[in-house]
């Protein structure tokens, strides 16, 4: 899977891109805003635990919404921008196989998703400093945002091969 040249390309041309740095920026910056907005100023354990309860249950609604608007954008592009441009006949006509140019495209789109989603780790560690939620509890979420990253990932990736536009991908797929 690592080997696959669709892979590469569109992870390393998608990563080099403003729009990746303005994006993973904005992400990170929602989510650092939050968790100092709900920081307890008070020094009490009970409340601070509570605080952090609290401040884990907003950070997973967020952290999920957010990986569901971004997953999408990225793989709803995928194959309609090789259909614009005129290089899908030739992506086509290569040795890789179709199975493998889609799973290449797919990788690529959720990869970044999830480069957003360890990005996200520090977040989520002052809900641990803080209490009241355990190792499993972020586990768990992590999980779950993981499966809504794929989830959203193959939605995105079935609109970019049933319509002909960026814009009628983007737009369904939303």
């Amino acid at each position: 899977m690592l080997s696959n040249p669709v892979l590469t390309r569109e992870f390393l041309t998608s990563l080099r891109t403003p729009r990746a740095l303005a994006l993973a920026l904005a992400y990170l910056a929602i989510l650092a805003g939050i968790v100092m907005l709900l920081w307890p100023a008070e020094g009490v354990y009970s409340l601070a635990a509570q605080a952090g309860h609290k401040l884990f249950i907003l950070l997973s609604m967020i952290f999920l919404a957010l990986v569901a608007l971004c997953a999408p954008s990225f793989t709803a592009l995928a194959i309609t921008t090789e259909k614009e441009r005129a290089t899908y006949d030739l992506l086509y006509d290569t040795l890789l196989r179709p199975d493998e140019i889609v799973l290449g495209k797919l990788a690529a789109g959720v990869g970044y998703v999830l480069i957003l989603v360890a990005a996200s780790l520090p977040m989520m560690g002052a809900c641990l400093i803080l209490g009241g939620v355990g190792l499993g509890d972020v586990l768990a979420v992590y999980g779950i945002v993981v499966a809504a990253a794929v989830l959203f990932g193959l939605l995105g990736l079935y609109c970019s091969a049933v319509f002909r536009t960026s814009y009628q991908s983007l737009i369904y797929c939303y």
